[in-house]
């Protein structure tokens, strides 16, 4: 990794590196100084904790307020500012803490005199006493209070140990107001929640959440120019769907964000599977170590939660734990307790159970689960991925799973020259365009099929295709009118040529005409174009005049997409017959047919899809969960859904609306 990257998350960096750098986490910043500094001497105030897991920006953020008051002259007046390191492993006791604040106070010059602990010993509650007294007259006669900022405040807390010193601090804290603590937490411990604690909402807690899509991308191109990484910015531009399934499924924390801008950099072709792969590894030894604290029948019954994935209930998990549901209630509990777990309440009395961290889970999946595991974690990496790529998803001749697959050699030549079927004989592009001319100088065409010449002259369209999208529009025409083509592939791209100038009637007029020459991506793309442009009629119209042999024909290369048109254009009869035929229990459809079946309002046949299909339920959770609220009635099923998707679940019901209203006003 670049080494600048890493020195940008250092917490060594000078002054004015943190304040170029600080590109996140300014509102939380902006929030804590307007209070401080509406904060007059002597008045109450709040005390602070940023809660967030490992690289969310807790020490950054306590870094830049500290900054703040070194550079801003009315605050460096009042405040005098002590940052304790990041592990503060030494602090055993409440004593310690005030011992190490002043030894950072004499630093400054405050020249507080040193007591030795053994002349109150046993008695070290005094002792505790007696260095806060000093802190506060030192700060006192320098007419100054104190901001102190203790990154991993929870561990200081633990490692204190008793309620007693907890007490302690807390009564001194709140008798003096002379000392300001603002902390962050990695996790929200029991101290600051739990009733008999002595700091039950003492604290003002404020959760450091994952970063939204608009922050990640500020921060990237901030890396980008800083870095004089022209290439990160591209990558930005043009894989979004990269950038977004990565921060909602490694909880989108800046240190994650870093980790990702190496990996763009150094491998910028793969897909965000491959990159989320790569990030896990990176997590291992963290999760590792957080595993080994727990006992063998806790591990157990986390790696099993986890494996769901969604929320489970102990019913759930007795037959994959092998245990008694007492047994696991009682570690589930426990797991709570510590954090590893959270407990869900619903309607019913039957608690829901999950992961608390996300990224967490996700890291089980795909190190420790099986093959089906890891599959569902691909889908849904590249189903986020997909999504976030394209502007708009409809279903279209890209994403037909019938396409041809690259094949060589001399036996697919003699094979089609015998006028064999070729229903599953896929010919690669360099070997097809030799095949063809020789062929056609045979004179031999009139033993292939149309759908056969035109897989016999696919090498000749990829010039004409990239001389269309580079607007070479000269080029392109001049490449149809010589390329050796068969006639209907040549009228099919004179529609392409002219679809893509925006001249839609002579499109629509070439469409027509390699329709009547059997060209089947004719029929595809007109009906495309006629559906995306709700011309309902003028697709009645089409299929009216088409022979049923290239009815034939589209149904066989284009399926769930004309199962859309039967129902769109009201053939309800042939629309029930298809869906059934692919809505099967041992099928996984195309995400663009699902998506489009919700569009044209048939929540209950989905539903019932998913329903005999639990591998296409978990193939397509974002989907699965968007039926569920589109159907209504699902409130504790949806309370299984993962946290990390349900932005996506949102996206995908706002889109289904906003075409359900331009399908049906």
């Amino acid at each position: 990794m670049n080494t600048d990257i890493i020195q940008y998350q250092n917490a060594n960096q000078s002054e004015e590196e943190i304040i170029k750098n600080f590109i996140v986490r300014q509102k939380e910043f902006a929030r804590v100084m307007d209070d401080i500094r509406s904060t007059d001497e002597g008045s109450s105030f709040q005390h602070y904790i940023f809660v967030g897991s490992r690289g969310s920006g807790k020490s950054t953020l306590l870094r830049r307020i500290q900054v703040e008051f070194s550079l801003e002259k009315a605050l460096k007046q009042q405040y005098v500012v002590v940052n304790l390191s990041e592990e503060q492993s030494a602090v055993y006791k409440l004593y310690d803490l005030w011992d190490y604040v002043i030894r950072d106070l004499n630093a400054m010059g405050f020249n507080i005199e040193k007591k030795d602990f053994r002349s109150y010993a046993p008695d070290m509650k005094s002792y505790t006493i007696v260095l806060h007294s000093q802190i506060i007259s030192a700060l006192q006669t320098k007419k100054k209070r104190l901001i102190l900022l203790i990154d991993n405040f929870d561990r200081i807390i633990d490692s204190v140990g008793n309620d007693e010193d907890a007490s302690l601090l807390r009564e001194l804290l709140m008798n003096h107001k002379d000392i300001r603590i603002i902390g962050g937490s990695t996790v929200m411990s029991e101290h600051f929640w739990k009733y008999d604690k002595p700091f039950f909402q003492f604290f003002s807690i404020k959760k450091l959440e994952s970063l939204s899509l608009e922050e990640v991308k500020k921060l990237l191109e901030f890396w980008s120019d800083k870095m004089h990484l022209p290439e990160l910015a591209v990558q930005i531009n043009k894989h979004p769907g990269k950038i977004e399934s990565i921060r909602m499924l490694t909880d989108g924390m800046p240190r994650t964000m870093l980790l990702f801008v190496d990996m763009m950099i150094n491998r910028p072709e793969q897909n965000g599977y491959h990159y989320l792969q790569l990030i896990v590894d990176k997590a291992t030894p963290i999760y590792q170590e957080r595993l080994s604290r727990l006992s063998p029948a806790q591990k157990k019954v986390l790696s099993e939660l986890a494996y769901f994935w969604d929320a489970a209930s102990v019913d759930e998990l007795i037959p994959k734990c092998n245990m008694d549901g007492k047994t696991i209630s009682a570690l589930l509990n426990q797991l709570t307790q510590s954090k590893y777990v959270v407990k869900i309440k619903g309607a019913t009395k039957n608690l829901l159970y999950r992961l608390e961290e996300r990224f967490f889970n996700l890291w089980f999946i795909m190190t420790q689960g099986g093959i089906q595991q890891r599959l569902e974690a691909k889908a849904l990496a590249d189903f986020l991925e997909k999504w976030y790529d394209q502007a708009d998803i409809q279903p279209s001749s890209g994403n037909n799973p019938y396409g041809i697959h690259s094949w060589t050699d001399k036996k697919a030549y003699d094979h089609w020259m015998s006028g064999s079927s070729s229903d599953n004989i896929p010919i690669a592009n360099e070997v097809s365009q030799t095949a063809y001319v020789s062929i056609k100088n045979k004179k031999k065409t009139d033993v292939l099929k149309r759908s056969d010449q035109e897989r016999f002259t696919s090498g000749f369209e990829e010039p004409i295709k990239k001389a269309i999208e580079d607007k070479n529009y000269v080029k392109g025409l001049e490449l149809i009118q010589n390329a050796e083509l068969d006639e209907g592939v040549r009228n099919y791209w004179m529609a392409i040529y002219y679809e893509h100038q925006k001249k839609f009637s002579d499109a629509e007029k070439y469409y027509l005409h390699a329709i009547q020459l059997g060209n089947v991506k004719a029929l595809n793309d007109l009906s495309s174009y006629f559906y995306k442009q709700n011309k309902i009629q003028k697709i009645r119209d089409l299929f009216n005049q088409i022979s049923k042999e290239m009815i034939g024909l589209f149904l066989k290369s284009y399926r769930q997409f004309a199962v859309i048109l039967y129902l769109y254009s009201g053939k309800m009869d042939l629309f029930i017959k298809l869906a059934q035929e692919e809505l099967t229990a041992d099928k996984i459809v195309l995400d663009e047919f699902i998506l489009s079946l919700l569009i044209h309002k048939q929540n209950n046949l989905v539903f019932n899809y998913f329903e005999i299909n639990p591998k296409a339920k978990e193939h397509y959770k974002p989907l699965f969960y968007a039926t569920l609220k589109l159907k209504g009635g699902m409130d504790q099923t949806l309370l299984k859904m993962p946290p990390e998707i349900s932005q996506n679940v949102d996206d995908i019901i706002s889109f289904i609306r906003t075409k359900q209203d331009f399908y049906y006003g």
